[in-house]
């Protein structure tokens, strides 16, 4: 864990408790060529941070020789300023804090590499991401090019467009007219119990906790296309 800044942007008010938190991260030395080779940092986003990827990170680490660190999102997983989520604790949940939280993180393991190894502060770093952290890599690149060689934007949703209907088209296209039908088949079944059986529902989904059901609806909306957008597609025509 890393003891991280709760606000870049100003100064804690005298007595103010706490100032920071605790920030997890990992990391992975397994194809690293040791105070010589780059340090990969992957973004986590808007979810818990298991550990390193096991995917196309993993390739573009063996071939650089690389050393891997992963950095949960604040208010996310392990990673809580506070230990409840206000109004008031929540301003503190942005974009613009997480870019500083990935500057801090970095400076601080520049430090910790350069007394370990001679020259380790020199190190090159890229950061990766994918969508919304996708979006921060972009961003952290363009704000902090003193402390990163390069970034990787997979998908990085960079400009904001509101009623973007586009995503859901191309979830649609790439289904195909079967699936799809099937999807949005689903969705009605779906908003049909809610109104008939709003806690039955959510029991059955394993979603009681859900105090907004907005909340469960995009929950429902997003698994399904991430199962069409990672081509398990075959399964749901199977169910």
């Amino acid at each position: 864990f890393f003891a991280q800044r709760i606000d870049h942007f100003s100064a804690p008010a005298p007595g103010a408790s706490p100032t920071t938190f605790q920030q997890q991260f990992f990391v992975n030395e397994t194809f690293w060529d040791a105070g010589k080779g780059p340090v990969i940092l992957y973004i986590c986003g808007e979810a818990p941070c298991s550990g390193i990827p096991d995917n196309w990170m993993q390739e573009y680490a063996q071939a650089l020789n690389a050393r891997m660190v992963a950095l949960e999102h604040r208010f996310y997983g392990k990673s809580q300023p506070f230990s409840s989520l206000s109004a008031s604790h929540l301003k503190y949940l942005s974009s613009k804090q997480a870019i500083e939280d990935i500057a801090a993180f970095m400076a601080a393991e520049k430090r910790a590499l350069g007394v370990r190894y001679s020259g380790g502060e020199a190190l090159p770093w890229i950061t990766i991401g994918c969508s919304y952290a996708g979006a921060l890599s972009a961003w952290y690149r363009l704000k902090h090019p003193e402390l990163t060689h390069g970034s990787l934007s997979s998908s990085g949703v960079v400009h904001a467009i509101l009623d973007f209907t586009a995503f859901d088209e191309q979830i649609a296209t790439a289904a195909g007219p079967v699936c799809a039908e099937q999807l949005r088949a689903i969705t009605a079944e779906i908003e049909r119990s809610m109104r008939e059986d709003r806690h039955g529902t959510l029991k059955l989904f394993d979603a009681s906790y859900f105090e907004d059901d907005g909340d469960f609806y995009y929950l429902m909306a997003d698994a399904a296309a991430e199962t069409s957008t990672f081509f398990f597609v075959q399964y749901i025509l199977m169910v």
